[in-house]
């Protein structure tokens, strides 16, 4: 639903009803947080789009994209307490891992002329 071109900016009641399976019975607040929850996911989640022959592709999302997503995911799973499945950003390095390079005069010397 939240990469369709033809769903609109704004997520409401409808789309959710339209979309769901047939024989699916939504409480009035589990519509609710559904359309609260994909109107606050929809600026994250790239729209697909139509090609020359009119096929839906999906959009080769930036790994900057998910980044969102995962900030949410991870602080949901350690709110679980599943930080185990947490998966990282940036590469996080230890101190027992940096590797620093020997400096000495005559290296400094000849990187500066």
């Amino acid at each position: 639903m939240l990469e369709s071109p033809e769903v609109p900016q704004a997520i409401e009641e409808s789309d959710v009803l339209d979309l769901a399976f047939s024989g699916t019975n939504l409480t009035e607040q589990e519509l609710a947080a559904i359309v609260h929850i994909a109107n606050a996911l929809t600026p994250y989640v790239p729209k697909k789009w139509r090609n020359d022959k009119g096929r839906l592709v999906r959009c080769m999302g930036h790994a900057a994209l998910k980044a969102p997503l995962v900030l949410i995911a991870n602080a949901t799973l350690k709110a679980l307490g599943h930080d185990d499945y947490c998966r990282s950003i940036a590469p996080q390095q230890s101190l027992g891992a940096l590797r620093s390079f020997r400096v000495s005069p005559m290296s400094i010397m000849e990187v500066l002329c």
